[in-house]
């Protein structure tokens, strides 16, 4: 009876705390690490982001090609409009956005800052063709594998517009000669 009696107890409480975690306010939120591969993704995303912008902008001017102009104006556009979606997605899940480009992407801007003419469009060109690539294995990777909902679907609706500009990244840079 006493075997009985304490089997019935253990039952009740793995019942007893099945129904706390259901019921509990804290259900259903990201474990730690669980956020901290969320934080990883936005702060790399946002991080890319800005220094997209920042080249493009600079690209803008300084772009001795009109295709790269052009090409710049778009990833101004494009990347702006992500990165606004990006900061809704991460202040609805509490998530921290970069505060500003880091210093890999601080260097390429200092480098290409640079360069003029031709140069300046061959460089910029091929640093966007290698920071579309790895763009393109991150949303493809938060698209697959990511553990919020809401970075999930940003990364999926997001991944085509980045492997459309890739695309056009080796088309323009094929263009100028540049061998990859």
């Amino acid at each position: 009876m006493r075997v009985y009696h304490t089997s019935l107890s253990l039952v009740l409480a793995v019942v007893l705390y099945g129904v706390y975690c259901i019921a509990s306010p804290l259900a259903g939120t990201a474990a730690p690490q669980d956020k901290a591969q969320d934080n990883a993704f936005v702060m790399k995303a946002s991080e890319s982001n800005m220094a997209e912008i920042a080249l493009g902008k600079l690209a803008a001017k300084q772009a001795n090609n009109s295709k790269v102009r052009d090409f710049a104006m778009k990833m101004v556009q494009d990347h702006t409009k992500a990165g606004q979606e990006l900061a809704a997605i991460a202040k609805t899940n509490n998530l921290t956005l970069a505060l500003e480009a880091n210093k890999m992407h601080k260097e390429s801007m200092d480098k290409l800052s640079a360069a003029t003419g031709a140069d300046f469009d061959r460089n910029y060109m091929t640093g966007q063709v290698q920071a579309h690539q790895e763009a393109v294995k991150l949303f493809q990777a938060e698209a697959k594998n990511g553990l919020n909902s809401d970075l999930r679907a940003f990364a999926a609706k997001t991944l085509p517009t980045i492997e459309n500009h890739l695309k056009m990244a080796q088309e323009i840079t094929n263009l100028l000669g540049v061998k990859e």
